[in-house]
């Protein structure tokens, strides 16, 4: 598709019809006086988009001018033409195909017509389309351009939109709230089912639990005080053995006082008898009995040693065996403890009875969930419930678009109250203002960042841009080896001869070079995608591209231009004098 003539009286200030004359490939028409870059844009933007032009403001129409407000153009789409006709102070818009014979007009009326490109051309949305078709190279402060009246009209649509996009949200959430408290008994049942859901969500990776494990588990706390209670008392009896053997030790028997003394006394009473023998004294050999009752003594003596012996290997004996039994409940209280400490770690931590209590209420909820589930099929063909269900699902849905569209206009826009006061104030009737319109999609957004991007931007280039700039590159600059790089999210460049440098760093007449690349690449990488995608609109309107260029590079870029020409109609406008 390409435009090949626009005849405008009327609007943006031109009060007597001109004709601009267009064609396809490279073109550079003279735009009246006042008509500049951006009121061609919105221009074509008219053309295209009628009725969404008109009603998002973008495009004011004084019809109560003394001379016609008439918009005419020729479009060829896919060698038919067809032909614009529209006298908007009659409110009257045709459109004419010039190789039919009848004069009767395709379609009438802005939807009508807006409705017959998107059929024939396949248009983006009304706000990306810009994006994609536009482009001005001048690096300028677009609010400096404007009055402070202009930024409170832009401030108050905004504020408009808002209002309306929140009154919405607040109304569909209603509506919700509403839906979710008058439930059918279906609707009941799936409340229960999705609470039920939501309450599995923490059990998600809850392991089996087998019999043994689970007695285990349960009577850990018990088996651990009765296992701690027997250790204390085995201590207790070991210590008391202990002090028992201690003292039934039996010293050495020749160290025995008593031994000792016996012994003494015997010996005594023998030498005693036998020196009295031989003395012949006979009445005192009764003497030598002294040393049976020492020899008894003697005996008593080792008999009583001999009791201690065996007391003592008795106690030793009674000491050993509980010393074992001592490390086999060590032992037993080891392999509790590394048992539960396995099973701790495999639950994720917390009591044994937590634990328990956890896979008992894992096991309750999927009990309950088979049953909601077998009674939620015997709702299923309630009419009521499957409208209710499909009218939460698209409250939802829309809920969230509302809440993305509210989000792309920032976190704090001014109340309409205020700017509409300002705005009376000033003279502006804010009652004929429109809402400002919904903002193009996200990648669009950033597509409209990255066309206007600063030598020390941060860019957030894609591959596939990478590769339409770098095709390009070389042409642009004049240099067979030039290639453009991301490098710690900076553009480096590299021309063939010097070393790699940041962009940043080029003079501001290299940077503009290389800033025309980045730009064009991405604009022809994403008119070829849309193009495969049905976008049939074959055109680029570039604004201010020579600015900031010398001779030479201005003849390079043309030359480039022109082979860009064979794929879409380029539209350099001129400014009149």
């Amino acid at each position: 598709m390409f435009f090949k003539q626009v005849i405008i009286q009327g609007l943006f200030g031109v009060a007597k019809g001109e004709r601009l004359l267009l064609h396809d490939g490279l073109c550079e028409p003279l735009l009246p006086s006042p008509l500049d870059h951006a009121k061609f844009k919105d221009l074509i933007t008219l053309i295209l988009y009628p009725k969404d032009t008109l009603d998002s403001g973008m495009v004011s129409v004084d019809i109560t001018v003394p001379y016609p407000v008439r918009l005419g153009a020729l479009l060829d789409i896919g060698g038919f033409e067809y032909k614009l006709m529209w006298d908007m102070k009659a409110d009257s818009l045709q459109v004419f195909n010039e190789q039919l014979s009848t004069t009767e007009p395709v379609v009438e009326g802005r939807q009508g017509t807006q409705d017959l490109w998107q059929k024939l051309l396949g248009l983006l949305p009304f706000g990306s389309f810009p994006l994609v078709h536009y482009h001005a190279f001048a690096i300028t402060d677009e609010n400096a351009s404007k009055d402070e009246t202009g930024k409170l009209v832009e401030e108050f649509r905004a504020s408009l939109a808002v209002e309306r996009i929140e009154t919405r949200i607040g109304s569909r959430e209603l509506e919700l709230r509403e839906i979710r408290t008058a439930k059918s008994p279906a609707m009941k049942v799936e409340a229960a089912l999705d609470q039920v859901n939501q309450q599995l969500k923490t059990f998600e990776k809850m392991p089996a639990l087998n019999d043994a494990d689970r007695v285990f588990l349960a009577n850990s706390e018990v088996q651990n005080k009765a296992q701690r209670k027997e250790f204390n008392e085995l201590l207790e009896l070991i210590d008391n053995i202990q002090r028992r053997r201690s003292a039934a030790s039996p010293e050495p028997v020749f160290s025995n006082k008593l031994v000792q003394l016996s012994l003494v006394l015997s010996l005594a009473c023998l030498i005693g008898a036998i020196y009295l023998s031989v003395a012949d004294s006979p009445k005192y050999r009764s003497l030598a009995l002294g040393t049976v009752l020492g020899l008894g003594a003697v005996c008593f003596a080792v008999t009583r040693h001999i009791t201690l012996i065996e007391r003592h290997d008795v106690l030793t004996a009674r000491s050993k065996a509980l010393e074992v039994q001592r490390k086999e409940n060590e032992k037993a209280t080891e392999r509790a403890t590394t048992r539960l400490k396995r099973l701790q770690k495999l639950f994720g931590g917390g009591s044994p009875e937590q634990i328990v209590e956890d896979v008992d209420r894992f096991e309750t909820l999927k009990e309950k969930k088979t049953k909601l589930q077998a009674m939620l099929k015997t709702h299923l063909s309630d009419p009521i419930f499957i409208k209710s269900r499909q009218t939460i699902v698209d409250l939802e849905e829309e809920i969230a678009r509302l809440k993305t569209e509210r989000a792309s206009f920032g976190d704090y826009v001014m109340p309409t109250y205020e700017l509409r006061a300002e705005l009376e104030k000033r003279g502006v009737a804010a009652d004929n203002i429109m809402p400002t319109a919904s903002s193009p999609e996200t990648p669009l957004i950033d597509l409209s960042r990255r066309l206007k991007l600063l030598p020390d931007d941060r860019p957030n280039v894609a591959a596939s841009e990478m590769q339409a700039i770098n095709r390009l590159v070389p042409g642009i600059v004049g240099k067979r080896e030039a290639s453009l790089q991301l490098k710690e999210n900076h553009f480096v460049v590299f021309d063939g001869e010097s070393p790699e440098r940041p962009l940043k760093d080029l003079p501001p007449r290299q940077q503009v070079l290389w800033l025309r690349a980045i730009a064009l690449g991405v604009l022809l990488h994403h008119n070829k995608a849309n193009s495969r995608r049905g976008d049939h609109i074959s055109m680029l309107v570039l604004s201010d591209l020579w600015e900031g260029m010398q001779r030479a590079d201005r003849i390079r870029l043309f030359s480039l231009l022109k082979e860009f020409s064979k794929e879409f109609q380029v539209i350099l406008p001129k400014v009149g004098e």
